[in-house]
């Protein structure tokens, strides 16, 4: 939508602004970033479709694609971070502008994308440890008590996935 709406008043932002060039450059960063991401997740799901829990080897690249998509979220962000800068500084002079407001309301949706992405990492990843930290060192003594644990464990994993589907179907 908003490269769209910049399609077609992009070039009345020449006329009525001295700083319209930030603007430009930061709508093209913002096209390639987007069609990029949107390349890589494509690949990324499609791939992630193939295979069985127990067989990964169709599988076998994911991680590839998932570093290279990590190695784009961060000069992402900082995108993002210029994008503020020309919407919220540089292009103060164009009060009233369509397109300023468009850069404005790009930017703070990608920081609360940003904001929930991080927020969905941490709790769908557990990195702070979680209550199964201690007991994954124990040896398995009993196979009644280690497939208990493996079941609480798929458990805890089914929520996680529930609580990333619930998160991302929001955005």
């Amino acid at each position: 939508m908003a490269i769209s709406f910049y399609a077609v008043y992009g070039a009345g932002l020449d006329r009525s602004c001295e700083d319209s060039f930030v603007l430009h450059v930061y709508f093209v960063g913002l096209v390639v970033f987007l069609v990029t991401t949107a390349l890589l997740e494509f690949a990324i799901s499609s791939i992630s479709m193939k295979g069985t829990m127990a067989d990964s080897t169709a599988r076998k690249s994911l991680p590839v694609l998932l570093y290279i998509r990590l190695a784009i979220a961060i000069p992402e962000v900082g995108w993002n971070a210029y994008g503020t800068w020309c919407a919220f500084d540089a292009a103060e002079l164009c009060h009233g502008s369509n397109v300023v407001r468009l850069a404005k309301g790009t930017v703070i949706a990608g920081w609360i994308v940003f904001i929930i992405a991080v927020i969905t990492l941490l709790v769908v990843m557990n990195l702070y440890g979680g209550k199964y930290k201690s007991q994954s060192r124990a040896p398995a003594r009993i196979f009644k008590r280690a497939s208990r644990r493996t079941f609480k464990r798929t458990a805890t994993w089914e929520k996680r996935y529930l609580s990333c589907i619930i998160s991302i179907t929001v955005c």
